[in-house]
């Protein structure tokens, strides 16, 4: 896919507002990182509040914050973020 190419960001931007509306905003759930140490603990906390800030600057999405307990299992987990409207969720592991 050229992204330079206007009628590819044109069919792009159609898609987009087709699933979303126009000037929607994809719902993205950021999960809490998991980590090891104190030191990854603090890392992936950081690398979260860049992502949230940056995904939140871009005007493209909203995140949906409330993260589901600990204690769930990753399909108890998944239902949680799609009872709130996440479209998808963003997670990863630091260390």
């Amino acid at each position: 896919m050229n992204l330079r190419d206007a009628k590819t960001r044109t069919g792009l931007r159609q898609g987009f507002e087709a699933r979303f509306g126009r000037g929607g905003k994809l719902r993205c759930a950021l999960a809490p990182g998991r980590a090891g140490s104190k030191e990854d603990t603090e890392l992936a906390g950081r690398v979260r509040k860049v992502l949230r800030d940056d995904m939140l600057f871009s005007r493209h999405f909203k995140v949906v914050e409330e993260a589901p307990a600990a204690d769930l299992s990753a399909a108890e987990a998944a239902e949680h973020w799609k009872k709130r409207g996440a479209g998808f969720v963003l997670e990863g592991d630091a260390g």
